[in-house]
């Protein structure tokens, strides 16, 4: 993993990681709203419930598809922004992402509050092993730019598959608003 860096910068043009680099600066502006803190919620309690993981599961997902929405709307605008046409299409596929990762956040508190933090590392070290794989495969395959947006949503997908299968969590179609709104009372 460590050379996979140096293997994609001879197989890409810089301009392809400048690509993506502008897509970022978007995507990271959006995840700083990601988990909204409701992991966080689940993580603090001193003991919580089935109710409460549905609860987060559900918000989480709702927060992910509202920004991966955000960012497909905002890749229409990319292209003036940014004066390139090619960043807008990078972003509609990218906005995935968003949708993906919020499905891993109640696995990543479960194992969190059981402190399996072995398991953690695994489930980060195969992602960025698949990512990683298919980037650099893409990349040789000549897909340029597309190889490392390509890369970034199979490792998201990536994740949420193996967090999923450490964690066999299934959520019931539950939501308890109180729980939020109790959470986010500023006393």
């Amino acid at each position: 993993f460590f050379g996979s860096t140096a293997i994609l910068a001879r197989l890409l043009s810089p301009a392809d990681f400048g690509y993506v680099a502008m897509a970022t600066v978007i995507t990271e502006f959006a995840a700083l709203f990601g988990a909204f803190g409701f992991t966080n919620v689940l993580i603090q309690r001193r003991v919580i419930n089935r109710l409460q993981l549905d609860t987060v599961f559900w918000a989480t997902l709702a927060v992910g598809t509202l920004l991966a929405s955000l960012v497909f709307v905002l890749s229409f605008f990319s292209g003036w922004l940014f004066a390139d046409p090619l960043v807008g299409p990078l972003l509609q596929v990218l906005c995935l992402t968003f949708v993906f990762n919020s499905l891993t956040a109640v696995p990543w508190v479960v194992l969190s509050r059981l402190m399996r933090f072995r398991t953690e590392f695994w489930v980060q070290i195969s992602t960025v092993a698949i990512r990683t794989v298919v980037a650099v495969a893409c990349a040789y395959s000549g897909l340029g730019v597309w190889s490392l947006v390509i890369g970034a949503l199979v490792g998201s997908f990536a994740a949420m598959l193996v967090n999923f299968a450490f964690v066999p969590y299934l959520p019931r179609f539950r939501f308890h608003l109180l729980l939020l709104t109790s959470t986010w009372q500023i006393g």
